[in-house]
């Protein structure tokens, strides 16, 4: 007797729901109990009445038009249940919102830049070079869900700027997005580092990592993390502490304190997080003010030699 190939189709909704709920393992073997037994009673009882055969169950012939009646039913009560959830379910945040739409718009101007990049005449760069060297002009901005939050603001104050954030990054995965513009000729200039709200215990070796790694002709900005709940016994905090001493030590880094501006705006994070304030175009000025005043700073410095 052959195995039920239906199988196939339960187990993957199944393992996402549960491991939700569960531990991968407990999650797979609750997966596997589960699709095994949808999966019989598909392949011994549905399949055959859809296929207008008879099947016995505790020595009674059943055929399909048995079970039209309660089939009709549990539909009709599971497409109710399905209406009754979605009316139910929460309305997206304007900070969700501000940030998918930011993750959208981010990949669609990737895609624009690579097709632009591929169309374009090959005696002609694609974007201004630093004077004097092969770096391309301008600023590189890496961030973190706070900068996809106002991505989209920026984009329309500043000139010569590129952008990557993302959610939760942590600072060894801007020093990867930083290292791949890098190797690619991509990276600007001015490189600006809105990282740290979401910071790990080695925040010291992973800043570090960036410094040393970046190549000369860059200027490197470092915007302090803020998050509102946090105190000095927090990471986020801790690395922006460490950041402030940075410029004593390397002459081609700069600080925009972003912690300090916005402990002294506390009214524009009212009715947030304390953390994000995607969408509120009073609190993306003043996060634009922070990196733009950094940026005038940084060109009286030297560059990385």
């Amino acid at each position: 007797m052959s195995q039920p190939h239906s199988v196939y189709l339960f187990h993957w909704p199944l393992f996402v729901i549960f491991s939700k709920l569960y531990s991968n393992w407990v999650a797979a073997l609750i997966t596997t109990i589960l699709s095994v037994l949808f999966a019989s009673v598909s392949y011994y009882f549905i399949e055959p009445l859809l296929r207008g055969k008879s099947v016995e169950v505790l020595d009674k012939k059943l055929e399909f038009k048995h079970i039209m009646a309660p089939l009709g039913g549990f539909l009709t009560l599971a497409i109710g249940f399905g209406v009754f959830l979605c009316l139910q379910a929460p309305k997206i945040s304007s900070l969700e919102q501000s940030l998918l739409l930011g993750g959208i718009q981010q990949d669609v101007g990737k895609l624009d830049m690579a097709y632009a990049k591929v169309t374009a005449p090959k005696n002609e760069p694609s974007v201004a070079l630093a004077q004097n060297t092969d770096i391309p002009a301008g600023t590189t901005i890496i961030g973190d869900s706070v900068t996809l939050g106002s991505r989209s603001y920026l984009l329309e104050h500043m000139q010569d700027v590129d952008i990557d954030a993302e959610g939760n990054r942590t600072m060894n995965l801007a020093y990867d997005v930083l290292m791949n513009l890098q190797n690619t000729g991509q990276l600007r200039k001015n490189v600006v580092m809105c990282i740290g709200t979401n910071s790990l215990d080695d925040y010291q070796e992973q800043t570090q990592k960036v410094i040393d790694d970046l190549k000369p002709g860059h200027h490197l900005i470092f915007i302090t993390p803020h998050d509102g709940h946090a105190d000095s016994s927090y990471n986020s905090y801790k690395l922006g502490v460490w950041e402030r001493t940075l410029p004593k030590k390397y002459d081609f880094i700069t600080i925009g304190d972003w912690d300090e501006v916005a402990r002294a705006h506390p009214e524009v994070f009212e009715g947030t997080d304390g953390t994000h304030f995607g969408g509120r175009e009073n609190a993306s000025q003043l996060y634009l003010e922070c990196i733009q005043d950094a940026l005038k700073r940084a060109e009286k410095t030297p560059v990385k030699k």
